[in-house]
């Protein structure tokens, strides 16, 4: 039995389901293409009451990323009202500013070494502070992970696995740490990018309002790691692209 089903047999028999659709959760959230797709589909289709999390975990584009979140954070409170509420900005270097530069090379291959755990359990944390000042129970942390993340921690076992920490951790068994893009359980279909961009022109979602890059300037790059995927999938989709791009300005 692969580690998968070994993690969801532990859940299923503390709790009797694996995952469910929340009424309400904790949405970590970038300004980038995914999670901002991932959010309108939430707040359409499902109805979800989302609390926004940006983590300012120390990245180059922070700035711009905060961008584009209060362009968005305008665009779903207009549209959603209570269903969005503000996006509350956490400070917290992730990986620590003290050892980053000697990850880089690691952080090329696989990612900076739990980022994305380490965000969903801050994720946890934030969540548990809206149920003690507003009494309102919120025990699920989204994410917005897709099927062609390249990074272990992107994957949905380590979501199982996240969940099962936090479960035996807090001794409750009601947690839920995933991403309805890859979980099996809230989606019959495992979202692409090129898929997010299709569901975007069909929805009419201005998605040259986010943000991939990695670069500290106002327009994408073109050259990073992020704005090849985001033009990669966009070609895929079969769609224009409307992101303005440094190197096509220079030209």
């Amino acid at each position: 039995m692969d580690n998968i089903k070994i993690f969801e047999n532990i859940i299923r028999k503390n709790r009797g389901w694996v995952s469910q659709w929340p009424q309400k959760a904790v949405f970590i959230c970038s300004g980038g293409m995914d999670s901002t797709t991932t959010m309108a589909k939430l707040l359409k289709e499902k109805k979800v009451e989302l609390f926004p999390l940006f983590i300012n975990r120390g990245q180059s584009n922070v700035e711009y990323e905060r961008g584009a979140l209060k362009y968005f954070e305008k665009y779903f409170k207009k549209k959603y009202g209570k269903l969005f509420h503000n996006v509350m900005e956490i400070a917290i270097n992730v990986p620590a500013k003290e050892i980053k530069d000697k990850l880089r090379q690691y952080s090329k291959k696989f990612g900076y070494p739990l980022r994305n755990t380490i965000l969903q359990m801050v994720g946890v944390q934030y969540a548990i502070s809206i149920s003690e000042e507003t009494n309102q129970k919120i025990s699920s942390v989204l994410c917005a992970q897709i099927d062609d993340d390249p990074f272990p921690h992107s994957k949905l076992v380590s979501l199982r696995a996240t969940t099962l920490d936090v479960c035996q951790s807090l001794g409750e068994w009601n947690w839920q740490i995933t991403s309805p893009n890859i979980d099996p359980f809230l989606s019959r279909q495992k979202f692409m990018k090129k898929d997010m961009i299709r569901w975007a022109f069909n929805n009419k979602f201005p998605l040259e309002k986010t943000r991939s890059c990695y670069s500290n300037m106002e327009t994408h790059c073109g050259t990073c790691l992020t704005c090849r995927r985001r033009k990669k999938a966009f070609i895929d989709a079969g769609l224009p692209d409307l992101t303005e791009y440094r190197e096509e300005i220079i030209k």
